[in-house]
């Protein structure tokens, strides 16, 4: 306390503390007033008693305490201070009142009014606000929280700073009750968290002890760690021990989420509809539509965790986090490519369990499963189930509900879903096949060749039921198996130039003609080209090689030739005149790798056997088909004609191993009408096409799909034929033309 031109301050901790002449100090010790010598003398004593008492009268200023004065506080040394008063103990006996200070210089007999009046607190203001602009929700997990400012405040709301060595300390506290929805985008609860809800968790608060400075505390770096849900923070003031202020409730998000049940390449077959349900669905007392009446595929138990930065699965409350996780089915672009998910155009074939114990078309329904102990599953009465749906490149989509932050979302590992069989369609009634118009000179080349019947595909459930949502892309694919490596020459597609690459071309070497001779060209073709050489050498049987020296060789060495012809053998030396060798290609090397070309798809070995403009994008000669609506459709395919062949095709659906062979088939040339043929002969009319032709019989029509093994084929004898349908065997007229009847079918032509 000093005088200053008639007027006295007052300082605590080095503050002055005039403001208004008025001032707060609190209710407890461990602080002093530090006086300083006044401008008239020094300072002996300081008192504080009743705003209406005299400082001059001992009744009123007495000089022991009582609990409504001071008493008299002597001028001393304090904790190394000199010319202190320590007021601590006056502090705690008075009462929490309002007090005028006195003071007495040493060099005067009595006291007088400092003119400043003091309030004795019982605990000073804290107030806790978030910095303009920012707001504490939502947070997320171990990433910084907004500005927090804590002020130590009079109960007149002005700032105290007398006390900036001090420190204020933040406690967070997190509710353990249902949060009910979370509202504007995470922002609070539906439902109030009540008083006894609290519970203390600080330990998951990262950096919350501040100092004072200037009578506030900053708390920049604010981290909620390992932890998510319904918060607020306390904020105490540590001298007094009882000062406190406190945050509004604010949410705080997991750093992200993760997932696991699902592994790369798993495959998830469809199986069959709802047991109970069976009869009800077969009998249609249950629409088809119905969730218990189409197979499904069921996924393993998918997992979502919420988890901090370094993937720590979060120390949450079991089944009171409100966070909810949503699953929605996604597929990737044409059902073919691991890439530009969307999700699938029927929601509703994306289900939980507990659908089927409700039933109906789920139609506009969420799945989702509550978070707890810092996870959510999807298993029991919630696990995951797809029906109608097929195909490659499936994945789970898995968000917080109401969450549209990237970090709030994750994704499965692709998958796959098998339909449990592949339907092939019975091949209509045997009849000659005739080319397209369109096909017709791309067969040309080809030679006799007849069209192999419309193959219908369905793609099912165990139950039989088309799985009809399941969309892809050249997706389905044929080949002719059981192949002899006989038939694979009889009937292979020979690729363009597939040959030409197979000579080779040794520099620096010559064929002698010690074994089998050479022969040159005539002297008229002495300067002939590399090529022309090499036409001259194929077009020879017995050529095997030739030597090539280039013109200006053959001048300077005056050779006949060069070009030299090398029959029979050819037995290789080192040249020394410049000359190069060509080695002929084998005929058997040829043959294999031309008549009989091998493209390797879908994990097969597909032999060039089929001819069709219905090709699979990227592949030279693998036919295949889309699926559409959990069906497809393979036409316009044709073979070379191999007199009693019986064909034997596999379509299989890709990526999955999956397959399905069609009814046999056997070529028969030119079958003669029976006399046990209950329909009367028909004169045919014919369509030049090509010169010869044939038709396709099945063994057994009426066995089609039945499930039991047919026996083994053989070409029956003209004694046999009558077991066959005989009414679907056609007269074929050698005319050099593919014949139809004029009859029911009608007349075919281009």
């Amino acid at each position: 306390m000093k005088l200053q031109g008639g007027v006295v301050g007052l300082e605590l901790n080095n503050i002055v503390m005039n403001d208004g002449f008025f001032t707060n100090i609190p209710k407890f010790g461990g602080h002093i007033l530090i006086p300083a010598t006044t401008e008239t003398g020094n300072l002996e004593s300081v008192s504080f008693i009743s705003l209406m008492g005299s400082c001059s009268n001992p009744s009123h200023n007495p000089a022991a305490p009582t609990a409504g004065a001071s008493g008299h506080m002597a001028i001393t040394t304090v904790k190394g201070v000199s010319g202190a008063v320590e007021i601590d103990t006056a502090a705690e006996k008075l009462g929490s009142y309002q007090f005028q200070v006195c003071y007495k210089l040493s060099d005067e007999s009595s006291f007088k009014s400092a003119a400043i009046a003091i309030e004795i607190a019982e605990q000073l203001v804290v107030e806790a606000s978030v910095n303009l602009g920012q707001a504490l929700s939502p947070g997320r997990c171990d990433e910084i929280l907004a500005t927090v400012s804590v002020a130590l405040k009079t109960n007149q709301g002005l700032s105290v700073q007398a006390f900036d060595s001090t420190v204020i300390t933040a406690s967070l506290f997190r509710c353990s009750e249902p949060c009910g929805e979370f509202l504007n985008g995470f922002a609070a609860c539906s439902v109030p968290c009540p008083d006894d809800g609290w519970i203390d968790v600080t330990g998951s608060l990262r950096n919350g002890t501040e100092p004072l400075e200037l009578g506030v505390a900053t708390f920049e770096n604010l981290v909620v760690d390992r932890n998510a849900g319904r918060f607020y923070m306390s904020f105490l003031w540590l001298r007094d021990g009882k000062s406190t202020a406190t945050t509004d409730e604010f949410i705080v998000l997991p750093h992200h989420i993760n997932t696991s049940g699902v592994q790369i390449g798993d495959v998830y077959q469809v199986g069959a509809q709802h047991e109970p349900a069976t009869d009800r669905c077969e009998y249609g007392l249950l629409p088809r539509e119905d969730v218990r009446c189409r197979g499904y595929a069921t996924l393993p138990l998918v997992q979502v965790l919420m988890v901090d930065s370094r993937g720590r699965i979060l120390d949450m409350v079991v089944e009171h986090d409100s966070f909810r996780v949503q699953a929605e089915l996604e597929q990737g672009d044409q059902g073919l490519f691991d890439q530009d998910y969307a999700l699938v155009q029927h929601t509703s074939d994306f289900y939980q369990r507990e659908a089927l114990d409700v039933g109906g078309a789920y139609l506009n329904t969420t799945n989702t499963a509550v978070v707890g102990m810092g996870q959510a599953r999807f298993e029991g009465a919630k696990e995951l189930l797809v029906r109608r749906q097929a195909g490659l490149f499936f994945r789970v989509q898995l968000r917080i509900v109401g969450s549209s932050q990237e970090f709030m979302r994750v994704h499965t590992s692709a998958f796959s879903i098998s339909p449990s069989a592949i339907a092939i369609d019975p091949f209509n009634a045997a009849e000659v096949y005739q080319p397209s118009c369109a096909d017709q000179q791309a067969l040309a080349a080809i030679g006799t060749s007849a069209e192999i019947p419309k193959i219908g595909v369905k793609l099912t459930d165990a139950g039989g039921h088309t799985l009809s949502n399941m969309q892809c892309t050249a997706c389905i694919s044929l080949m002719l198996q059981t192949l002899t490596e006989d038939d694979c020459n009889k009937l292979g597609f020979e690729e363009a130039g597939c040959g030409e690459v197979a000579w080779t071309s040794r520099p620096g070497y010559y064929c002698t003609n010690d074994i089998g001779g050479t022969r040159t060209t005539p002297a008229a073709t002495q300067f002939l080209s590399q090529p022309d050489c090499q036409a001259l050498c194929e077009a020879d049987q017995d050529c095997v090689a030739f030597n090539y020296y280039s013109p200006s060789t053959v001048a300077d060495l005056l050779y006949d030739s060069t070009c030299w012809i090398v029959v029979n053998q050819c037995v290789q030396a080192l040249s020394s005149q410049g000359g190069t060798l060509h080695l002929k290609p084998d005929d058997d090397t040829a043959d294999a790798a031309c008549k009989c070309p091998v493209e390797s798809f879908d994990g097969r070995d597909i032999k060039h056997t089929v001819y069709s403009s219905n090709l699979i994008s990227g592949t030279r000669h693998v036919v295949g088909s889309s699926v559409v609506d959990g069906q497809a459709e393979l036409n316009g395919m044709y073979i070379k004609y191999v007199e009693g062949l019986t064909l034997d095709f596999q379509l299989k659906l890709r990526g999955i191993d999956l397959t399905a062979n069609t009814r046999p088939l056997i070529l028969v040339q030119k079958p003669l009408p029976l006399s046990s043929d209950p329909n009367p002969y028909v004169p045919a009319t014919c369509t030049c096409v090509f010169k010869a032709g044939l038709t396709m019989i099945t063994l057994d029509e009426n066995d089609v799909m039945d499930g039991v093994e047919d026996p083994p084929i053989t070409l029956p004898d003209v004694s046999d034929l009558p077991q066959y349908n005989t009414q679907n065997l056609f007269e074929m007229e050698a005319l050099d033309c593919i014949c139809k009847p004029t009859s029911e079918q009608g007349q075919t032509s281009c």
